[in-house]
């Protein structure tokens, strides 16, 4: 059981509130969002506790607000729908304050983001009651000569979607055409074996996938990286903006 902490509900759920009032309404969006703190406190009675000090353990109390929310309105928020809403709200001003406005181009940045997660990672080691239960870092320093590498192989939140009845889990990588759907999807049949929770194979790009995305960024103003990631990416791309004029 974890700890219930009032103020990432609260927060969160004001942020998002004018987002779903244009979307859903007002109605819908008040009876759900009210109806969703009980699902909340449920939700973190029914995980494990990995310590309301850790320093990850706040991806768990953000994303769990809008798996309640979602589960409040039992069926009738669309996952696709959801996704525009959030993504409304991460473009706030005031979130992207919040957020810090980091970029992981910048190497000041990438230095602050690897201190953050190699403190986290040194946190749980000093608490090894929590090990089980936790994320687990892997880190390579060799992977990435401007940047860093790491990954997990344990998510509490994915724990509990596996033992909580969400159907399926998938990837949005295979949209874009420099990705291979094909390992995509072998690396995801992997994991679905290792988790027990069903892999939805896709390749977003088909169908005129790709051009679909562009079009609802035009439509919703989103912002679009025009690069693939890195910084050697990035200064590629805007070489090849500039010889175009």
């Amino acid at each position: 059981m974890m700890k219930y902490k009032g103020g990432y509900f609260r927060l969160l759920t004001w942020l998002v509130k004018k987002p779903m009032y244009r979307k859903y309404g007002k109605e819908k969006t008040r009876k759900w969002i009210r109806e969703s703190n009980a699902v909340y406190r449920k939700m973190l009675e029914e995980s494990d506790d990995i310590g309301s000090d850790n320093p990850m353990a706040g991806n768990t109390y953000m994303g769990y607000v809008f798996m309640a929310i979602w589960k409040a309105a039992d069926g009738e928020i669309k996952v696709e729908d959801f996704k525009k809403v959030t993504q409304e709200m991460m473009d706030r001003p005031l979130v992207k304050i919040i957020k810090g406005g980091n970029d992981m181009n910048r190497k000041e940045d990438v230095e602050k983001m690897s201190n953050m997660l190699h403190a986290a990672d040194a946190w749980q080691k000093a608490h090894p009651e929590y090990v089980e239960k936790s994320w687990d870092f892997h880190f390579d320093e060799t992977k990435h000569k401007d940047g860093f590498y790491y990954y997990f192989t344990r998510c509490p939140m994915e724990t509990y979607a596996r033992e909580h009845g969400f159907d399926f889990f998938t990837t949005t990588l295979s949209i874009s055409p420099l990705k291979n759907a094909e390992k995509l999807n072998e690396i995801g049949k992997d994991l679905e074996s290792q988790y027990g929770v069903r892999y939805l194979f896709s390749d977003f790009k088909k169908k005129e996938g790709y051009k679909k995305s562009t079009e609802i960024s035009k439509q919703y103003d989103m912002y679009r990286q025009y690069y693939c990631g890195c910084v050697f990416s990035k200064e590629q791309r805007d070489r090849e903006i500039a010889a175009r004029g």
